[in-house]
């Protein structure tokens, strides 16, 4: 069995209001995405990493391994317009360069969860070996409406209460087998050529797990949910990155 790792890069994160995109900025002195490669190789020494980045930045990137001692082994790859063709094209750059076998596992995660754990990687790993998937979720804190304009012609609105014990977020790393989320990535990208609708086609899938619950083989498992870790955010906006160093101290606490 081999386990490959895709950490994704590629994003500009536009939503942090910064020049430097966000899996680039300093986080205890060293680029937030480097955290992410760390903590799979202490879990993992033998697995293969694979990080999808901006075409603008992998020029920079080799700068930075230099400037912050990054010696790990690794693949760069250039990375798509959108988060799920960054998955799709760090997949067949793995297939395309590698024998891959039916035990083959791959985690999938955003380079922008720099508190991600070798401990909870080794978990992950272990339930998806058993269970063909691994994807960590949380339950709500807050409550949910359902909020909707009537029309375009009036300001009335419709908003629903919604029960929040029906929903999870989800967080990555999201483990699969292999064989089987190329083949949901297949299918997706497929159905996409076909129907040339992207919009419609996307509207309902977020994230990897998503890929996989519509668009798996039929005989293909179901997505095993786990647990997830509260401290595990995404540095999105201006307060994930100013509070980021604090839940670090946090995080390291609880190594």
């Amino acid at each position: 069995m081999t386990h490959y790792v895709l950490i994704l890069g590629g994003g500009q994160g536009t939503r942090l209001n910064n020049i430097t995109p966000k899996q680039f900025l300093e986080l205890n002195g060293i680029p937030i995405i480097m955290h992410s490669a760390y903590a799979f190789l202490e879990s993992d020494p033998e697995c293969k990493i694979y990080i999808g980045l901006p075409t603008d930045y992998i020029s920079e990137w080799y700068i930075l391994t230099q400037k912050y001692n990054f010696n790990i082994n690794h693949e760069v790859f250039e990375g798509g317009q959108k988060r799920l063709e960054t998955v799709y094209l760090g997949i067949k750059r793995i297939m395309q360069e590698n024998k891959c076998g039916l035990d083959d596992i791959i985690s999938i995660h955003d380079g922008a969860r720099p508190f991600i754990d070798s401990c909870f990687i080794s978990d992950l790993i272990s339930e998806a070996k058993i269970y063909g998937s691994a994807v960590p979720v949380l339950s709500l804190k807050n409550a949910l409406i359902r909020y909707k304009m009537n029309s375009s012609l009036s300001n009335t609105k419709t908003i629903n209460s919604i029960n929040r014990r029906h929903y999870k977020t989800t967080q990555t790393p999201q483990i699969f087998k292999l064989d089987v989320i190329e083949k949901s990535y297949k299918n997706l990208y497929d159905l996409i050529s076909k129907e040339g609708n992207n919009a419609s086609i996307l509207s309902s899938i977020f994230d990897d797990a998503s890929v996989y619950e519509n668009f798996k083989p039929p005989k293909g498992p179901r997505i095993h949910a786990v647990p997830g870790r509260e401290y595990n955010i995404k540095i999105t906006t201006p307060m994930d990155y100013y509070m980021a160093p604090y839940i670090f101290d946090f995080y390291k606490s609880m190594k």
